[in-house]
């Protein structure tokens, strides 16, 4: 009887699948119903069912477990390498805009030589010499409408810059946001054209055509318009102090209480809209056909701007 239970165990403790399917359908056939060895094959036999199930469902876990570690470490090595992608886009950025900044630098110095350069030819004008520009008229024209477009761009982007980060960005010293004193800009042709808030202190625009351009909030001190057309252009709070407008046409141009006019030299203008001139006489303009009684004028009302003036006077022709 002690056999026969101990070979029960062993059956029941079975675990290679041929042997096991024997003992169930052959050898459980032939014992008793109450034969422990009978109960033992069918408890390996359901054993040897379960087990596969329970395999499939360990080792599935294992796997699961380990594809999630390595999705894991993929998934932070990718986030490393967008990182690395990020910072080398920026810095890829970062590198065209100061080549941006580089190429628009050099172009405005282009600009500006396109404006002021001399020929080394010179002219007697009036009482004074006067240096030839060494090119067109044309090419200066668009020399200066190219470079006030850089300019403003530039204050755009100065501007949203301030708006993102709140840094004041670095902006020229001077009052005006353009300087271009002493430019000769004599018979240039702009339409248009802002050129508010800039510094045209001694610059020449002797027979220019500047039609509808905007002069608001700039400094015109000394500035020659001799025989110019100003044909629509604007003055509002423009400083137009020892100006020389002989003979300009002003047809159609505006300008408000704050313009300033004083020793303005008037005299000759054509088509002035109605109540300018006796405005511009109220407000210390002259009208003098005279150069060197204007000059005289003008010493005496600014004593202490002589050289100044008679910087400016180089460029004034009769």
């Amino acid at each position: 009887m002690k056999s026969i239970e101990l070979e029960a165990k062993f059956i029941e403790q079975e675990h290679r699948l041929i042997r096991i399917w024997i003992n169930f359908w052959l050898s459980r056939q032939k014992w008793e119903k109450d034969d422990p060895r009978r109960t033992a094959a069918s408890t390996a036999f359901i054993w040897s069912l379960i087990r596969p199930v329970s395999y499939v469902f360990v080792s599935g876990g294992a796997v699961a477990l380990i594809s999630l570690y390595f999705l894991s470490k993929q998934t932070s090595l990718l986030e490393e390498q967008n990182l690395l992608v990020a910072n080398q886009n920026q810095l890829l950025l970062n590198q065209i805009n100061l080549q941006q900044e580089v190429n628009i630098a050099a172009r405005k110095t282009e600009l500006i030589k396109s404006i002021y350069a001399s020929s080394g030819n010179s002219i007697e004008a009036g009482f004074h010499t006067k240096t030839l520009p060494e090119v067109t008229s044309r090419v200066r024209s668009e020399a200066l409408a190219e470079y006030l477009a850089l300019r403003k761009t530039e204050a755009n982007a100065n501007l949203e810059e301030f708006k993102q980060t709140g840094k004041r960005p670095a902006v020229a010293t001077l009052p005006f946001g353009v300087d271009l004193r002493d430019a000769p800009l004599q018979e240039v042709s702009l339409n248009q054209l802002d050129m508010g808030h800039m510094s045209l202190y001694n610059s020449s625009f002797e027979r220019a055509k500047l039609y509808f351009v905007d002069f608001s909030n700039s400094q015109l001190e000394y500035t020659n318009f001799n025989n110019s057309n100003l044909h629509g252009s604007i003055f509002y709070n423009t400083s137009l102090v020892g100006s020389y407008m002989v003979g300009a046409d002003l047809s159609g141009i505006k300008w408000n209480e704050e313009t300033v006019v004083k020793n303005a030299n008037i005299y000759g203008v054509k088509h002035a809209p109605k109540g300018f001139k006796e405005w511009a006489i109220k407000q210390g303009a002259l009208e003098i056909s005279n150069k060197d009684e204007w000059i005289k004028k003008n010493i005496q009302t600014f004593p202490a701007l002589k050289e100044r003036i008679d910087e400016h006077l180089e460029s004034v022709s009769n």
